[in-house]
């Protein structure tokens, strides 16, 4: 797919569509099961695709959908979608990330702690903002697999650790 869309130079917007459809899976889980469903016929399935979501998708992406109805393979899907997305950063250079806030914080602070971890992995981010409450302070951000966790949490358990293995004279 992601081959198809490189050379028609339209990556970016079947990576946008992808991103709808995904999220659409994740707001509407009975679409996959419905399209993978074998006592449905393919010519259903086809004018379900273009009732619920055809008309938000270009042609590359109606025609992934139909090979994939016709093919019987629907249920990969979800997998396809988060394949293109990964191979999608890949070639783009873009890394990514994940960065957990113990509180709502500031636009302008999320992006400079986005530009540190662009200096420090030397890549661009995708990033997206998660509070949870559980870092006591801070912040900790996960890029490609690897945790960068300045959170008050990390620093408590780290003394934790450290506490265990003091001897008192």
């Amino acid at each position: 797919m992601l081959r198809a869309a490189v050379a028609q130079q339209r990556e970016d917007e079947v990576a946008g569509e992808l991103r709808w459809l995904g999220e659409t899976l994740r707001m509407a889980p009975e679409l996959v099961p419905l399209l993978a469903d074998p006592r449905l016929a393919p010519e259903q399935k086809a004018a379900l695709v273009d009732r619920t979501v055809g008309r938000q998708l270009g042609d590359l992406l109606r025609g992934l959908l139909v090979l994939l109805i016709r093919k019987r393979r629907c249920a990969a899907l979800p997998e396809i979608v988060t394949a293109y997305d990964r191979l999608y950063h890949r070639l783009k250079g873009v890394a990514v990330a994940q960065i957990r806030v113990s509180r709502a914080t500031e636009p302008a602070l999320v992006d400079r702690i986005r530009r540190q971890v662009e200096r420090a992995t030397g890549k661009r981010l995708d990033a997206e903002v998660v509070v949870d409450p559980s870092l006591i302070g801070g912040v900790a951000v996960r890029v490609n697999g690897t945790l960068f966790d300045a959170s008050v949490k990390h620093r408590l358990n780290m003394l934790r650790q450290r506490l265990r293995h003091v001897r008192v004279v």
